[in-house]
């Protein structure tokens, strides 16, 4: 999950670029000269703009989710609080 933290931002990019260049190359072809290219690749630049953004908030709500049930698991389990514990011969002597 520490990965999908630290790279959210780029899956999000990628996955809107990728079908962005779909909807460029692709879509105007496949839909034939009935419809008009620049009307199809403008409506495909703003859909992937969008879907980019629905991924970046995606994958943000799953994370969040996931976490908090991690919180939740641990706190049921009754694990103790990280605390810092100095050594006895750091406290005699000095640091």
């Amino acid at each position: 999950m520490r990965w999908f933290d630290a790279h959210r931002h780029e899956l999000a990019v990628g996955v809107g670029l990728a079908f962005g260049m779909f909807g460029w190359l692709i879509l105007p072809a496949i839909l034939g000269p009935d419809w008009p290219a620049f009307f199809v690749r403008f409506m495909s630049a703003g859909a992937s703009l969008f879907l980019g953004i629905g991924v970046e908030i995606g994958l943000a709500g799953v994370l969040a989710v996931w976490e908090a049930e991690h919180d939740r698991l641990v706190g049921e389990r009754g694990l103790p609080r990280a605390r810092l514990l100095r050594r006895r011969a750091e406290t005699q002597n000095g640091p």
